[in-house]
């Protein structure tokens, strides 16, 4: 994307055929790709195109269903998410630290984490399963740095390292050993650094530099082959960083800036977990 080779990047998210990437330069919004139905005609190419909309936005997150971004007056999201093909800002936002963006369903920390959209899993995690388009809160979590939507489920990371996860199990990302049953409420689930969701599983990073997963672990997605539902402990490496989850892969950041990947290579060694 030629825009990256003139301003530098401090922010790029990706989901499905959908980029959009935040510069250092004055936190301008750059987006490009295919977001289907929702997707803003002047973004809708494969050219990095200013979002000018915005003055200067601090946070973007996309996935298949829409992006939402945090701006001086709050979250704004667009695509089939709200139905909108422009930014369309998000009531009861304002002062947002962190949001998220599921299938149909975003969070957005604001004090407490405030979620909207689909609910049929109990992804809002309010105890509930009726959809709504205005923001309701997560019921029972407090001092929340970091909330991380999956496909049709999320979790939060509190201060204290607590993570909570909530909405959809039908792969046990929630609950090990227990499938096809949705938690309304968030659950406790481990104590972390730092924690990603993906589609089906979750990882976090544990205080100790283990990666621990959960969930669907199809595609080898933990660095592990292994079809159990218990949590998985992916890796142990004190020089671990970060950890993100995508569709059916995990990509991990080491202290020395290495990126290693974790997925099964169906084509060459259906038996074997590659670590690049």
């Amino acid at each position: 994307v030629s825009q990256s080779r003139t301003n530098r990047l401090v922010s790029i998210h990706s989901g499905g055929n959908y980029t959009c990437a935040i510069t250092e330069t004055e936190y301008k919004l750059y987006c490009w790709g295919d977001l289907g139905a929702g997707s803003p005609a002047k973004c809708n190419n494969a050219v990095a195109t200013l979002v000018t909309e915005f003055q200067s936005v601090s946070y973007v997150d996309v996935s298949t269903t829409g992006v939402c971004v945090i701006a001086t007056a709050g979250v704004s999201c667009w695509g089939s998410l709200v139905s909108s093909e422009t930014p369309k800002l998000i009531s009861g936002t304002q002062g947002a630290t962190s949001v998220t963006v599921g299938q149909d369903f975003a969070c957005a920390v604001v004090g407490d984490v405030k979620c909207f959209g689909d609910n049929s899993q109990g992804q809002l995690g309010n105890g509930s399963t009726s959809q709504t388009s205005e923001t309701v809160s997560v019921v029972g979590l407090s001092d929340v740095t970091q909330v991380e939507a999956g496909d049709r489920f999320a979790c939060s990371l509190a201060v204290n390292g607590d993570t909570f996860c909530w909405g959809d199990n039908s792969k046990s990302q929630i609950t090990a050993g227990v499938v096809d049953q949705s938690t309304r409420v968030p659950t406790l689930i481990t104590r972390a650094s730092q924690i990603s969701a993906g589609n089906g599983f979750f990882c976090a990073l544990l205080k100790d530099a283990s990666i621990k997963c959960l969930g669907d672990n199809t595609y080898a997605q933990s660095a592990v082959l292994s079809s159990s539902t218990s949590p998985l402990i992916a890796k142990q490496n004190t020089e671990f960083k970060k950890v993100s989850s995508g569709l059916n892969t995990t990509c991990v950041l080491t202290k020395t800036s290495k990126v290693h990947r974790w997925y099964r290579d169906w084509e060459t060694d259906r038996k074997s977990t590659r670590l690049n």
